[in-house]
């Protein structure tokens, strides 16, 4: 009877080892060509095909993917991203010689040889303090710190953006469509900003 319970026991553990193994999203190699698998609880498994070169293509890691031409984030191209030189930071930034990017969207004109993250979708280059891919009017950026850090990342075209916030109308929607940001709380000496609105 123990023995049974054990081989049970043992079967299950096996099973749901094989099903989480089975749905970790990733690339895989099907019939020779490359594509993107995900999962996600209505729809199951989606298939994205990916067009690359086959004798160079190299994953990076779960996420990301390279060939000698293109970049890839979850299967899709990162636009313009300089394959030679890319590389991922972390927590969905990466950058390249020109750029840096959070997911696959450039952050607004920054210095990817002086670029930090700071937490809560906040960062900076020498220039400006950004949430998400968004530069923040804030005169004081050595003084700005993360005051909160919350999940919550909205995703929206640039001119929809711009409708609700025209203090952003400087962004050039044909070369940033998409932009990312946060809601987290971060102050400088001067301002304080709940993801791109400044409260105080």
């Amino acid at each position: 009877m123990k023995l049974k319970i054990k081989i049970i026991r043992f079967l299950s553990f096996f099973l749901f080892t094989q099903l989480f193994i089975s749905c970790n999203s990733g690339y895989e190699s099907i019939d020779g060509k490359w594509v993107y698998v995900s999962y996600d609880e209505g729809a199951g498994k989606r298939i994205r095909s990916i067009n690359v070169n086959n004798k160079s293509f190299k994953i990076i890691n779960k996420y990301y993917a390279k060939d000698n031409f293109f970049v890839f984030y979850k299967g899709r191209m990162i636009k313009n991203a300089n394959s030679k030189t890319f590389e991922v930071i972390k927590d969905g930034y990466s950058k390249d010689k020109y750029n840096v990017y959070l997911y696959r969207y450039p952050l607004f004109e920054a210095n990817p040889n002086n670029f930090q993250i700071l937490g809560g979708l906040f960062s900076r280059d020498d220039n400006n303090i950004y949430c998400g891919t968004i530069p923040l009017n804030i005169k004081d950026i050595s003084s700005f710190k993360v005051i909160e850090k919350k999940k919550k990342i909205i995703t929206i075209f640039t001119k929809e953006l711009i409708k609700k916030h025209p203090e952003y109308s400087f962004i050039n929607t044909n070369k940033y469509k998409v932009v990312v940001y946060g809601k987290s709380i971060g102050e400088s000496n001067n301002d304080t900003f709940e993801g791109i609105t400044k409260i105080h």
